[in-house]
């Protein structure tokens, strides 16, 4: 039997694509890469995000549990050993607990600061003025239970000469330590720490210090340490030193409102890298005082509810009030207000322009709870606000 012949497919005119092709596989590949253009980022900072909010609640429950194991925290802020002074004068129901802060301000010399959590300047004034009310407490209370520990970035490493004993470090300077130049731009508030490791890098030792400790030590670019490296064969007349900055790059601190009865309820707020600077604690006053439950809402139509009171705050005037750091607060959707006379916090759904010069309207994703003229404050950095409920104050 003869094969059956194989049928020809002829590629006559197929070896060369159309202009119409072209166009159309191009149009393709740009929206292919206009997507990922436009989606890359926005997951990379949900990413962000996310790695933050988990950071936040993991701080937040170490927070609680040093709150449960030291309750004199929230209820004798200035540990003098009287309670009832935080919640039998109304004027003391209400304050901060901020010992970063406080650690912050007093070592750059702005002591006026540390007391009271928040500044303003009116244009009449010549000069920055601290806030009367709320009060910030704690400066005394150990400042490294409010930040997290892990993040040593580190500045230098290297090799260092030890003399007999082991515990005069000469640094090299052609290796560029430059831990004298470092030490011109920081105060006590900053952390630092030196490790050192032996020559097979199996063994190391960590001294940290603040800069006062450090200076005490420093001459002429040899430290000498506090304690003695052990006599073995791990460190000999080099060691390898690594110089670490600590990076406070989450944070705590509380807000506290007491009743009569002694009850607090307090609040954990958790920061992201702050800044500790006195244009974060910026107290601003809007032309419309914080009014409980809203102000009625003069937009039908809007994505705000119309059968009730809006949450929201109505022209906050930025030229009624300016900083002479910053005339504009750094508002942004998802922000917190902090409202200074209640001590409350509260997140920003929308923010709307208006037509008149320097006044926006605020809006709220909940209700004014109480009503206040005692300005409000846009501190940035803050990651999340957990409310912690009431604290009772046992045996009253």
């Amino acid at each position: 039997m003869k094969p059956v012949p194989q049928t020809a497919v002829s590629t006559h005119g197929r070896f060369g694509a159309t202009l119409t092709e072209v166009l159309m596989s191009i149009l393709i590949m740009s929206i292919g890469v206009a997507s990922v253009a436009t989606l890359f980022p926005m997951s990379v900072k949900r990413a962000i995000q996310a790695t933050q909010l988990t950071n936040a609640t993991i701080l937040r429950n170490n927070a609680e549990g040093i709150v449960d194991a030291f309750p004199e925290l929230i209820h004798d802020p200035d540990r003098d050993g009287n309670y009832i002074e935080h919640f039998q004068s109304r004027a003391g129901r209400r304050y901060v607990i901020d010992p970063l802060g406080g650690f912050a301000y007093q070592a750059a010399g702005l002591n006026t600061f540390t007391g009271t959590f928040g500044n303003f300047k009116l244009p009449a004034d010549t000069a920055m003025k601290p806030v009367s009310f709320p009060a910030r407490y704690a400066p005394t209370f150990n400042q490294e239970l409010f930040h997290s520990q892990d993040s040593w970035v580190t500045e230098y490493e290297g090799m260092a000469d030890f003399t007999t004993p082991r515990q005069k470090l000469i640094l090299n300077p052609d290796e560029g330590f430059g831990i004298e130049e470092v030490l011109k731009t920081v105060n006590d508030f900053d952390r630092f720490r030196l490790v050192f490791f032996g020559v097979t890098q199996r063994h190391g030792e960590v001294w940290e210090f603040n800069k006062t400790e450090l200076n005490a030590v420093l001459a002429d670019g040899v430290i000498t340490l506090p304690f003695t490296l052990p006599d073995n064969d791990e460190y000999g007349a080099r060691v390898i030193v690594r110089f670490q900055r600590l990076e406070r790059r989450y944070s705590w601190f509380l807000t506290v409102r007491k009743n009569a009865r002694g009850y607090a309820n307090v609040d954990v707020v958790i920061a992201f890298r702050r800044a500790f600077l006195q244009s974060d604690e910026s107290v601003y006053f809007p032309s419309v005082d914080l009014t409980k439950g809203g102000i009625p809402d003069s937009k039908p139509g809007d994505s705000i509810d119309d059968s009730v009171a809006a949450n929201e705050i109505r022209g906050i005037n930025l030229l009624q009030y300016f900083s002479i750091f910053d005339d504009i607060p750094k508002v942004n959707r998802g922000d917190y207000l902090f409202d200074v006379g209640n001590v409350r916090w509260y997140r920003i759904q929308q923010i709307e322009e208006t037509s008149t010069d320097g006044v926006v309207n605020i809006f709220l994703e909940t209700d004014i709870l109480e009503s206040s003229a005692a300005g409000v404050m846009f501190m940035p950095r803050v990651v999340q606000v957990f409310p912690l409920g009431n604290k009772p104050l046992a045996g009253f």
